[in-house]
């Protein structure tokens, strides 16, 4: 993957990004709330050497040498234990030495003394009392044998005063943390779901699982039930976008529509889609005589209901029961003729259909300017891999985001397999605001994919 492949990655999934975003945030907030308060007391001392002997600057480089091995001594017992005993801490030298913090700042002759509790006045009492203490203490270290005074003393110069607000946790850093930490794994998530489940969304990913162009984005058409609703309104939207598919087709073709043309799925949930029935009015609304050959039983009663699937179909002519012209009905209200499936329970053998399946193409391409077919390997009584020789033309189908591009190559191979080169790609139920212009993506080779190609094809067939 290149910058545009993450850049397009994050973009594409952008809301993973925001919801690691939130959680992060959210996760930050929960623990800081969760987390004890912590206070932090300050107190400062100050080294004072006392000796008169030596100038000025001898005395200040013995103050700043001294200074140095005190807050080792801050942490001895004979420092802490008095403190304990002073405020009646419940705490053992091990505990106590845990909270505090004694520090030189550099080059200083100061002490810093840091104390953390829960509570903000006793930790205030303790680094107080720690200052005194470590006093006393350096008293004892710092006097000589036979001397009545100690050459150097601590002065307590800055007490330590209760803190006004805790020093931990800290909601505005830890919230950053959460912040970063989200956006990390959001980013991280994005790339991987890109890169090892890469999912179909526009016209790139289909140019680089297939090399094929999109000959059409179908939008997600409204529900039934809205439709059955208002009675005036048939899916306008997705007629629109059925009518460019047919337009940005015929550029392909050079006008010349495939016969018989052959729509291919590997989703079982788009062979009952309305796709191929608003395919065969535009096609018929062309002037051409068109008829669209039901090869899936669940396909055709989705479409057109449970009145034709109980008539005689293509398994009756597979089973030599009836002749073709006796299956083919013409509502005038679809502007083209069907070729219903049939009954399930007629279902030809694999032999029937192997041995009378190009017969019945045949003698519908002979009959029709465009015969159009939907299938998919699933479909029955006929499907892909039998119809596929008998093809003039395919266009594979897949749905905006639920396809991925292993799935879509995978479709791609399947058609080539049979020596054949599909016309390019139709994308299904993609959302209103992510339609785009689809030329906008074809190459100079994508117009007239087939040319005199086609010619060839059908004078070879006869």
């Amino acid at each position: 993957m290149d910058l545009s492949d993450y850049i397009k990655a994050i973009r594409d999934r952008w809301f993973v990004v925001v919801v690691c975003l939130i959680l992060g945030v959210g996760a930050a907030f929960v623990v800081t709330q969760r987390m004890p308060a912590v206070y932090t007391a300050d107190a400062m001392l100050f080294v004072k050497v006392d000796s008169t002997s030596g100038s000025l600057y001898e005395r200040s480089q013995f103050g700043l040498q001294r200074v140095k091995s005190y807050p080792s001594v801050v942490m001895s017992p004979d420092v802490l234990s008095p403190v304990i005993t002073e405020l009646g801490l419940s705490l053992s030298l091990a505990d106590l030495r845990s909270r505090i913090k004694a520090t030189n700042p550099i080059d200083t002759v100061f002490l810093q003394i840091e104390v953390q509790d829960s509570s903000a006045g006793e930790s205030a009492n303790i680094a107080n009392s720690v200052s005194r203490s470590l006093a006393t203490e350096v008293g004892k270290l710092e006097t000589a044998d036979g001397e009545k005074a100690s050459a150097v003393s601590l002065v307590l110069t800055v007490p330590a005063l209760p803190p006004a607000s805790k020093s931990s946790p800290n909601l505005a850093v830890n919230g950053a943390m959460g912040l970063l930490v989200g956006l990390a794994i959001g980013l991280a998530t994005a790339v991987l779901m890109a890169r090892f489940k890469r999912r179909v969304f526009d016209s790139d990913d289909v140019r680089r699982a297939s090399g094929l162009p999109v000959l059409g984005q179908i939008r997600r058409p409204p529900s039934r039930l809205l439709i059955s609703g208002l009675h005036a309104l048939r899916k306008p939207t997705m007629s629109d976008d059925v009518d460019e598919l047919y337009s940005h087709l015929s550029l392909v073709v050079g006008g010349r529509i495939p016969n018989p043309l052959v729509l291919f799925s590997s989703d079982a949930d788009l062979r009952t889609s309305d796709l191929r029935c608003d395919l065969a009015a535009a096609i018929a609304a062309s002037g051409r005589h068109t008829s669209l050959m039901e090869l899936d039983y669940e396909a055709m009663e989705y479409a057109h209901g449970t009145v034709l699937s109980d008539s005689h179909g293509v398994v009756d002519v597979l089973n030599e029961k009836c002749d073709l012209a006796d299956v083919i009905v013409q509502p005038q209200q679809l502007g083209y003729a069907l070729v219903p499936a049939g009954k399930v329970e007629n279902a030809p053998t694999n032999f029937a259909v192997s041995q009378h399946f190009a017969d019945l193409a045949k003698h519908l391409r002979e009959g029709f300017d465009v015969v159009l077919a939907h299938t998919s390997p699933a479909s029955r009584p006929v499907d892909f891999a039998t119809i596929a020789t008998s093809s003039d033309g395919i266009i594979l189908v897949i749905d905006y985001r639920r396809t991925t591009q292993i799935s879509l190559s995978r479709l791609v191979s399947q058609v080539r397999a049979f020596g054949i080169e599909p016309l390019g790609v139709v994308m299904c139920a993609v959302p209103n605001g992510k339609k785009s212009s689809v030329l906008e993506s074809w190459q100079a080779s994508d117009y007239l994919r087939r040319g005199s190609e086609y010619e060839n094809h059908r004078t070879s067939d006869g």
